[in-house]
């Protein structure tokens, strides 16, 4: 999809807004269930690529440990990166949903996204 959010979002359903900072931004959008039907990230001033990662809990995950439902790409400045992912039925998180940023993929990793600058993520759930 190119170009705005998803056209498979139900009535009701909301967004959430997040500019990055320097710092992997643990935060909760949602501590019951939901469900995720777009993801959308911006390079911004972001001078490295970095990862989104969702989990599927009500509490704050903790990073390197807790295993990430979800992890998205985050494309960096030079590239001017926008990413958007949907999910025509929703994808289910039945406990709750963190989100945090990281500078690579793999679930050990407990690192902010290197370099300056900022992302921005976009979640559309219910």
């Amino acid at each position: 999809m190119s170009g705005g959010l998803s056209n498979s979002i139900p009535f009701g359903g909301k967004t959430f807004f997040l500019s990055t900072t320097n710092s992997t931004n643990i935060t909760k959008i949602k501590n019951s269930f939901g469900r995720i039907f777009n993801i959308t990230t911006l390079a911004g001033t972001i001078s490295d690529f970095g990862y989104l990662k969702l989990f599927n809990i009500a509490t704050p995950p903790v990073l390197g440990v807790t295993l990430a439902q979800m992890t998205i790409p985050i494309g960096a400045l030079s590239t001017h990166d926008v990413l958007s992912f949907d999910f025509a039925h929703g994808c289910l998180f039945n406990a709750g949903i963190y989100m945090a940023t990281t500078d690579q993929p793999e679930d050990t990793n407990a690192s902010p996204i290197s370099g300056t600058g900022t992302a921005k993520i976009i979640i559309t759930y219910l």
